[in-house]
């Protein structure tokens, strides 16, 4: 059976990423239950970012290598968005039961964002 482009559509997340202080560990690890292709990240501010300095969101994949990097610029209003492409290829094809690294990180203090991943699951046909 060939299944369709639709159902093999998956978002992960989303995923709350404090840019605060003593809020979350500034990295995350997420395990992915079943296998698949990696293809985008959005993030979307829902608390404003501090005015001293940008925000940065880097996702990897479980041996470490950078998949996707998105920065907000410092004062990052509510509702502002950042997104990326991720490269197609064997980095950006997660197991099942393996992990994502989520890492972020703010000089100063303050802000909030949700990331979400999309993906296309790997189903055996």
């Amino acid at each position: 059976m060939t299944w369709p482009t639709e159902l093999k559509k998956e978002v992960l997340g989303p995923f709350a990423i404090p840019f605060e202080t003593n809020e979350m560990p500034t990295g995350n690890k997420i395990y992915v239950p079943y296998e698949v292709n990696l293809k985008k990240a959005r993030a979307v501010v829902f608390k404003a970012l501090a005015g001293t300095d940008a925000g940065t969101i880097t996702i990897k994949n479980a041996v470490g290598t950078t998949l996707v990097t998105l920065t907000f610029p410092a004062s990052s209003a509510q509702d502002s968005e950042q997104s990326g492409d991720i490269a197609p290829g064997p980095a950006a094809r997660i197991k099942a039961g393996t992990c994502l690294y989520l890492n972020w990180w703010k000089t100063t203090a303050g802000g909030k964002a949700f990331l979400t991943i999309e993906a296309e699951r790997v189903i055996a046909e």
